[in-house]
């Protein structure tokens, strides 16, 4: 029972979790039909600098200086702008459930998903990933539906 605590407890930390509920909520996956539609758009289908060069499959951004990663061509308000350098595509696929499950910019998605697995009303939970705001949930639930990616959520 100990060791049951003990992975609880690190569970509890790595998700940054304040209650049971909380982690629960980080560990529920959401619809392949969203994960396809992000990749597709944040990748720009395989063919992004990101992509091709970091192994970066969801666009996930990096703050931190000591971690691998690239910077974007453009800059934002006189800023540059990095995004995560991954070794390979397992590791940016299990970085962006982590980013999901952990940001408090998703604690809404989160929260949602327990409600409802409908793709279409989860993907207005997702307007913090973008830039795009709002309109990014209107893309992402446009390719969903005209690439029929609702058949791999069964």
């Amino acid at each position: 029972m100990e060791i049951i605590h003990l992975i609880y407890s690190q569970m509890m930390i790595d998700f940054r979790a304040e209650t049971p509920d909380e982690l629960l909520q980080s560990l529920k996956p959401h619809p392949i039909s969203i994960v396809l539609a992000q990749a597709a758009m944040e990748s720009a289908w395989g063919t992004s600098r990101f992509f091709r060069v970091a192994n970066n499959v969801f666009g996930v951004w990096s703050f931190d200086a000591g971690e691998a990663r690239i910077a974007a061509g453009v800059k934002r308000g006189g800023d540059t702008i990095y995004v995560r350098r991954y070794d390979d595509l397992g590791a940016s696929i299990k970085d962006y459930y982590r980013v999901l499950a952990r940001g408090s910019a998703f604690k809404s998605f989160r929260e949602r998903r327990v409600e409802t697995e409908d793709p279409f009303e989860l993907v207005k939970e997702l307007d913090n990933y973008s830039e795009k705001g709002a309109e990014y949930g209107n893309e992402l639930a446009s390719i969903i539906r005209f690439n029929k990616f609702t058949e791999f959520d069964k």
